[in-house]
């Protein structure tokens, strides 16, 4: 039995998919506070009220709902329970931020509302709107925007195979270079670390020797290098541009080479694992659309 040595093994890989990442400019969706902030009061056109300035919450998730140059008008997600009171039609009830940040009133004003009202969350004029610069939001918040399911292509390559096939395992190298198609799942698009799916396609250069074919070994030189199709299956995990993966695949001589030398390792699982770096990235998202009352 030939000795094991753990390798790592490099994987490089250029993607079409750009990971988690910001896109530097304030639009019209959910966000999250990473920080406090001043935000103002206001109408949901952008005047000002004369309730003035308070800070946000460390956080806190609102949405912009307007754009005005450099102001974005915000709505802060509710600060509401979904408990069902004895012997009343209502299902939401507010807790202590509610009337700072949700409601313009007092809990008689909250009390008056109609039951349908309440549970949708329609507050008319009694909403509150906070006007805030969007350079803060740039920099203070993070999208809370969800990047569907997206499809990934690139160049994939595994320098380096284990076979692990009882008594005849074996690790060696082999060159190939061919294309991978995979899945990266839905995620917070703020999140830089994501997971995806993988399987490559491609040609393999296979040196065969003596130990490694059943049949005509006499007729093998020192050097023998075959062409074989690889398909390889993994799992891939990223951060930020940063990528690491653990894969099995399958290569299989052509039926001519395979019928005059029997290679034991034919159609059998490889393993391999890689760490690589997105070299080229770019995006394209599919964006889940937030309910009006989601949390």
């Amino acid at each position: 039995m030939k000795t094991i040595t753990y390798v790592l093994l490099l994987w490089t890989t250029t993607t079409i998919i750009c990971f988690g990442q910001t896109n530097g400019y304030v639009k019209i969706g959910k966000y999250r506070w990473s920080e406090s902030v001043i935000i103002t009061n206001c109408s949901i056109d952008g005047t000002e009220s004369d309730e003035g300035v308070i800070t946000s919450n460390v956080g806190q998730k609102f949405r912009v709902i307007n754009i005005l140059e450099n102001l974005a008008i915000i709505q802060i997600l509710d600060y509401t329970e979904k408990v069902k009171e004895d012997n009343s039609a209502r299902i939401i009830k507010p807790n202590s931020e509610f009337y700072k940040y949700n409601f313009r009133g007092s809990k008689t004003d909250f009390n008056n509302l109609a039951d349908e009202d309440v549970n949708a969350r329609n507050y008319g004029d009694r909403q509150r709107y906070f006007s805030v610069e969007t350079r803060l939001i740039e920099k203070y918040a993070m999208d809370e925007s969800v990047v569907g399911g997206t499809l990934a292509a690139g160049v994939i390559n595994f320098p380096f195979k284990y076979r692990p096939q009882k008594d005849n395992k074996d690790f060696s190298g082999a060159f190939n270079f061919g294309a991978g198609i995979g899945f990266t799942f839905r995620h917070k698009k703020w999140r830089q670390l994501t997971h995806a799916i993988i399987s490559g396609y491609s040609i393999s250069n296979i040196v065969l020797d003596s130990p490694s074919v059943s049949k005509n070994a006499d007729k093998l030189a020192n050097t023998n290098n075959f062409s074989a199709f690889s398909f390889s299956l993994g799992y891939l995990i990223q951060y930020q541009q940063v990528q690491a993966g653990l894969f099995v695949g399958w290569d299989r001589l052509s039926n001519i080479n395979q019928v005059e030398y029997d290679w034991n390792h034919q159609g059998k699982p490889w393993l391999s694992v890689g760490f690589g770096l997105a070299i080229f990235s770019g995006q394209k998202e599919k964006v889940e659309k937030n309910k009006s009352n989601e949390q």
